[in-house]
């Protein structure tokens, strides 16, 4: 898997306006405050000094499921 990492002056170079990032983020919270968007579960990993953990929470959807 390749990662694509973007700095502070590849995203400043693109000069989106505040406002148009303003309006996107707010509506991506109303999506999702209407059932309308869904989070997908983040896997964390943990690392102690002898095992490598994943953790991966479920989204209600999956978890329904589930059910």
């Amino acid at each position: 898997m390749e990662l694509l990492y973007l700095s502070y002056q590849d995203i400043s170079s693109l000069s989106i306006p505040l406002s148009d990032i303003i309006r996107v983020v707010e509506n991506a919270f109303r999506q999702k405050g209407e059932g309308l968007a869904e989070m997908p579960p983040k896997p964390e990993f943990i690392l102690d000094r002898t095992h490598l953990f994943m953790r991966c929470r479920l989204t209600s959807r999956v978890a329904m499921l589930l059910a």
